[in-house]
């Protein structure tokens, strides 16, 4: 709030009457009014400062009306040249229109006046000048009034009221508002060519007390009582202008820049006669005893006689706003969900067009929510909210608050300011120096990855997906982000080693994250990472977005992970699994049997994403031989059982296998078939049953001895059926000797890889 010094001076000579206009002319240093802020000089022209005339610096009245562009002149206030033509609306009615009674007994009505009480024009303005008592330390605020009438036939005379509430007539003939006090009538005659206008002042104080004023009232009478029972501060002088009033009527013809015709025509060029403009000021600090009193109408009235009690006849009314007060609310902007937000209201006070701070505001917040916004006031943080007086000595209060979910708090503000004794109530509706509301826009992100699980073969391509939306707070729900950058780590377990693929990856693979990468996010707000493991085990996938969301020219930076919480997937988890085939190698009697070779081809993958197994071309072989009975498995063999005829391959591709036997062991025939295995993401292991048999071979051996002398005989012999080449003939005598003959008898006539069973043969001795 504006600090006022008290003057601790006796009130003298604070009223007082202005001279003829020569007179006023000839006295310079009869007035205290400061001559270079308003001229008071009988006319509405702005002269040249400096001169030796008093009162002749400053702005005039056609300064103020020619200054259209911007603040009037140097005016703090003005009400502007109020045009009240006659006939008109505005007379006053009744016995109870009387400057000494209070507002709600006047009456109006549409009527006429005398032609000397008619007022065409009338104005106002207000300045703040040089503190006479406390130079720099305040300005005096000084009042400027006039009017022009429509005839000057005869004195009138004239009062102008400087309220704090509108006054202004009503419809039905009432009018708006009451006095307060503080409230300042000045009192003038309205002279015939140029003859002395007497100045009183008075103030509406129906509380005071004082003695009664005398019928003829002097600067002695300072502080009396009206005659009629209100008492009224009141100045009087005569002669010449006293220290802090002044007045007067132009002694000859002038001029006015604003439309002017007076009674009988012939004044269209704005010419006014004798007698028809008057003008005055008063120093309404000095007045008052150092008061400034927050005045906002202006009604210029003529009267019956200089009396308090004399009947009013014609007015005309106008704002003067010298003071008020405005407020502001600041803090737009955009907050992503939970963040604390703080809207700051400045209350200021504004006196004679001065906005200062005010330190005596109360101010009230409202918040309104929309789009699902939820706003949660901290009560503790917040001042805005507290009772009494709630503003700090720069003005301003604070309302600290967030909202769990999306959508827009708009804050509003109402204030009351107290100003020079009187109250002023503003809100944030962005007219007369308010600001409109604010909104806060609360926003979210998330970032959700796809599939969360799922399963590969091993060396099978795994590509997973991050999307990144925004919820901007404007009933859309959950959009694509436009813009953001996404890191992802993959983190091998139980066996796993991650294998990237760059060409599938568009998301930054990093760890830890990048906040400072640039967007890697589609059109769709999405991004990929691509990768396979050539072993079993789990790989987990984890991202984290950084992101700024712009709207309204604000923007908020959010990151977000995916921890499972606030709409954020969890982490994704692939399983990469590999096949394992199993089989067992017997001879014909159900015994294990060692060393034997095999080969093994892989005549199509399994596809994950298809279901399907897939051809492939060529098959992928390899020869795997029996890992026999050694410590350590041979690894140079894929066979990772060294168990005697027993064989199992691991860490297989999953897809379909052939499997037959190449090499069977020594002395045993191979087994023909050729078994086929089968492995997918649901079924890794082949079947446990998958038994090859090779059966054992044995020699047969046929021979004909001649008994008598143990020799060899030609003979042949038949298989029946034949297995092993049909007929097999015996080496003919005489080609060993006869010790041979006599070992062997015949042994060259043998049958190779008979397995067990029955066989038949047919011998054939030949006759001698």
């Amino acid at each position: 709030m504006r600090k006022h010094f008290t003057r601790r001076r006796k009130l003298l000579a604070i009223g007082g009457v202005a001279a003829l206009g020569l007179a006023l002319l000839q006295a310079p240093s009869a007035t205290a009014l400061p001559a270079d802020v308003f001229e008071i000089d009988g006319n509405a022209l702005d002269n040249n400062p400096g001169t030796a005339v008093p009162n002749e610096g400053g702005d005039d009245w056609d300064t103020l009306y020619a200054d259209t562009t911007g603040p009037a002149g140097a005016s703090t206030a003005f009400t502007g040249i109020i045009a009240d033509p006659p006939p008109d609306a505005t007379t006053f009615t009744g016995g109870g229109s009387k400057d000494d009674l209070d507002v709600p007994s006047w009456r109006h009505v549409a009527g006429s006046n005398p032609d000397k009480a008619e007022i065409l024009n009338a104005y106002a303005a207000a300045y703040l000048g040089p503190d006479s008592d406390d130079p720099g330390t305040e300005s005096d605020l000084i009042l400027y009034f006039g009017s022009d009438r429509y005839a000057v036939n005869g004195a009138t005379n004239v009062g102008f009221w400087f309220t704090k509430q509108k006054i202004a007539p009503l419809a039905g003939g009432t009018f708006s508002g009451v006095h307060e006090t503080g409230d300042t009538l000045v009192l003038s005659e309205f002279t015939i060519g140029g003859t002395t206008p007497g100045v009183q002042v008075w103030r509406w104080d129906p509380a005071g007390t004082g003695p009664t004023c005398p019928s003829t009232v002097t600067l002695d009478d300072v502080g009396c009582k009206d005659n009629d029972g209100t008492l009224k501060l009141t100045f009087f002088g005569a002669g010449t202008c006293a220290a802090d009033a002044c007045a007067i009527t132009n002694g000859s013809g002038t001029t006015v820049p604003w439309p002017y015709d007076a009674k009988g025509g012939g004044n269209q060029q704005g010419s006014v006669p004798a007698g028809g403009f008057f003008g005055g000021g008063i120093n309404l600090s000095r007045l008052s005893g150092g008061a400034r009193p927050c005045l906002s109408n202006f009604v210029a009235e003529t009267r019956s006689s200089p009396s308090t009690d004399a009947v009013l006849l014609d007015f005309v009314r106008g704002d003067f706003p010298l003071c008020g007060a405005s407020v502001q609310i600041a803090g737009s902007d955009i907050n992503e969900v939970g963040d604390p937000h703080t809207f700051t209201v400045t209350a200021n006070e504004v006196f004679g067009g001065s906005s200062s701070p005010s330190n005596d505001a109360h101010v009230d917040v409202t918040l309104t929510s929309a789009n699902g916004a939820t706003p949660v006031i901290n009560a503790a943080a917040s001042t805005c909210d507290d009772a009494g007086v709630n503003v700090n000595a720069s003005g301003q209060c604070t309302i600290v608050f967030t909202s769990a979910t999306v959508g827009t708090v708009t804050g509003s503000a109402t204030a009351s300011v107290p100003v020079e004794g009187q109250t002023f109530v503003v809100t944030t509706n962005g007219q007369a120096g308010n600001s409109g509301t604010v909104v806060k826009r609360f926003v979210d992100a998330k970032i959700t990855l796809s599939p969360l699980t799922d399963t590969n073969g091993i060396t099978e391509n795994h590509v997973v997906t991050a999307d990144v939306e925004v919820n901007l707070g404007d009933g859309a729900g959950f959009v694509p982000a436009a813009v953001g950058h996404v890191d992802v780590t993959t983190v091998g377990t139980g066996g796993a080693v991650v294998t990237p693929n760059n060409s599938g990856t568009t998301c930054h693979v990093a760890s830890p994250p990048d906040p400072a990468g640039s967007d890697n996010l589609d059109n769709d707000g999405r991004c990929t990472v691509a990768f396979t493991s050539n072993s079993a085990g789990t790989v987990t996938v984890n991202a984290t977005v950084n992101l700024s969301v712009t709207v309204g020219g604000f923007t908020e930076a959010i990151t977000r992970t995916t921890n499972g919480s606030g709409g954020n997937s969890v982490g994704a988890t692939k399983e990469f699994k590999a096949g394992t085939i199993t089989w067992v190698k017997h001879d014909d009697l159900g015994a294990l049997l060692g060393g034997a070779t095999f080969e093994v081809c892989r005549t199509h993958v399994w596809d994950s994403n298809a279901a399907a197994q897939v051809d492939i071309s060529p098959d992928v072989c390899f020869t795997v031989a029996d890992d026999v009975l050694t410590d350590t498995p041979d690894v140079t063999t894929p066979d990772a059982d060294n168990d005697f005829g027993e064989f199992r391959l691991e860490n297989l591709i999953l897809g379909t296998y052939t499997i037959r036997e190449t090499v069977a062991p020594a002395g045993y025939a191979l087994d023909p078939d050729t078994e086929t295995v089968v492995l997918n993401t649901t079924t890794t292991t082949g079947p446990t049953n998958i038994i090859f048999v090779d059966p054992a071979l044995f020699k047969v051996i046929v021979f004909t001895c001649n008994t008598s002398t143990e020799q060899l005989v030609l003979s042949s012999v038949d298989e029946s059926p034949l297995v092993n080449g049909g007929v097999k003939d015996t080496q003919a005598p005489g080609s060993l000797t006869a010790e041979q003959e006599t070992f062997i008898c015949g042994l060259e006539a043998n049958y190779d890889n008979k397995p067990r069973g029955n066989h038949t043969y047919q011998v054939t001795i030949p006759k001698p």
